[in-house]
């Protein structure tokens, strides 16, 4: 089925009249992501799922009204003490852009053959935009939750560094999220660097942590593979490592990434 430019007009002037701006820009979305769909399925011959790409559309129209929301979380743009926003969020399927002024740190830990362990960061920003990432190997006596942890921390302090003051923070290993929410007992472990994060948490204006699912981190993932290999602190806001802009420019478009 094929349909004229006029035909398209006469559609959206009957949505006019029972639907409102909003709904209607939703309404474009939803073609717009169908269109995309066809041509993936017509020239690139990839197989769609129909409730992925359902969810496809969800995710980036939520993600559409929040960033048309300039009130983050409790007012963070107002003066004084950081808003530690603790909303519990939709757990994300697909990586998502923060709202406007708002930036994303997502962060991950891996664990080699060798059973040494790595962490991996990226920040992001509400165009989905990479604007800073980093990793690092750890020694061998470090544990995958203190490694992932480690990850959030050492992110939390370049998003800080780099004088971001509202910031959305996302992982998808759960105990560390509800640590830094102070919502689960804090394992001993990773005391000391959720303590020291919390501090450095203090010096923000607004601030929110929230679980996601893998395919929602598929880049901070990445990162921390590539990291497995850098001994010291690397951190760039240039140079990809290999997948990283496939990986980001999928998140961009909402989808569930996967490894590359």
């Amino acid at each position: 089925m094929t349909f004229q430019t006029e035909e398209i007009v006469e559609v959206l002037n009957k949505l006019r009249a029972s639907m409102t701006s909003e709904e209607i820009q939703k309404v474009m979305i939803g073609w717009w992501f169908i269109w995309f769909f066809r041509n993936k399925v017509c020239f690139n011959e990839e197989a769609i799922n129909i409730q992925n790409a359902a969810l496809i559309i969800i995710n980036f129209c939520e993600a559409w009204s929040n960033s048309l929301d300039e009130d983050v979380g409790g007012n963070p743009s107002s003066k004084g003490a950081p808003t530690h926003h603790q909303t519990n969020y939709p757990i994300s399927v697909a990586w998502t852009p923060p709202p406007r002024d708002c930036f994303k740190l997502n962060f991950d830990g891996s664990k080699s053959d060798s059973k040494h362990c790595s962490f991996g960061f990226i920040i992001r920003d509400s165009y989905g935009i990479p604007i800073h990432f980093g990793a690092k190997a750890l020694p061998a006596s470090w544990s995958i939750l203190m490694a992932e942890a480690m990850g959030m921390y050492i992110g939390i302090k370049t998003a800080i560094s780099l004088g971001i003051s509202k910031l959305l923070v996302e992982g998808d290993n759960l105990v560390v999220i509800n640590s830094i929410r102070r919502e689960w007992r804090v394992p001993w472990e990773i005391t000391n660097i959720i303590e020291d994060a919390g501090h450095d948490i203090k010096r923000m204006e607004f601030f929110s942590a929230q679980h996601c699912y893998r395919e929602a981190n598929q880049a901070a993932d990445l990162l921390a593979n590539w990291g497995k290999n850098q001994h010291q602190l690397w951190v760039s806001s240039s140079e990809f490592p290999p997948g990283l802009p496939l990986i980001s420019r999928k998140d961009e478009l909402g989808f569930a990434s996967t490894r590359v």
